[in-house]
């Protein structure tokens, strides 16, 4: 399955109801948890992709 991130700034993005960013601690954050495992695996490599790109 794939997703649609929707970026809304560079620390900060929306992806199948979650609103994702980056904390005053420089940790990011989902808004609500993200639960489904495929969904958090989709997560982390876009993460990534921001983080090292």
């Amino acid at each position: 399955m794939s997703y649609t991130f929707i970026p809304k700034s560079p620390t900060e993005f929306v992806v199948k109801g979650h609103h994702i960013y980056k904390d005053g601690n420089n940790q990011w954050v989902s808004n609500p948890p993200v639960e489904d495992t495929r969904l958090q695996k989709a997560v982390n490599n876009y993460i990534s992709a921001i983080d090292n790109g």
